[in-house]
């Protein structure tokens, strides 16, 4: 949409935007994977975790820089956790 001089692009404070997760389980955290760019450059890119014995896969979403930090910094004190997860 191109915008001529009468027409303005503003924001709605209408519409709420949600999110609502289908599932959420468990995994245990098995391993961690370093970022070799980005702004993670050289920290934690993501979780390594293992829902059951057929299914691993790696979390990167919903950790904070700070979070990021600390996880990298301190492995063992993560490594065997379990932690919860949510998706759609």
């Amino acid at each position: 949409m191109t915008l001529t001089p009468t027409m303005k692009q503003k924001r709605t404070k209408r519409f709420v935007e949600s999110q609502t997760y289908a599932h959420s389980g468990f995994a245990k955290v098995v391993g961690f994977e370093e970022a070799i760019d980005g702004k993670n450059r050289g920290s934690l890119k993501s979780l390594i975790v293992q829902l059951d014995e057929n299914n691993t896969f790696n979390v990167s979403s919903g950790l904070t820089d700070e979070l990021r930090e600390d996880i990298w910094n301190n492995q063992d004190k993560y490594l065997g956790k379990i932690i919860e997860i949510k998706y759609f």
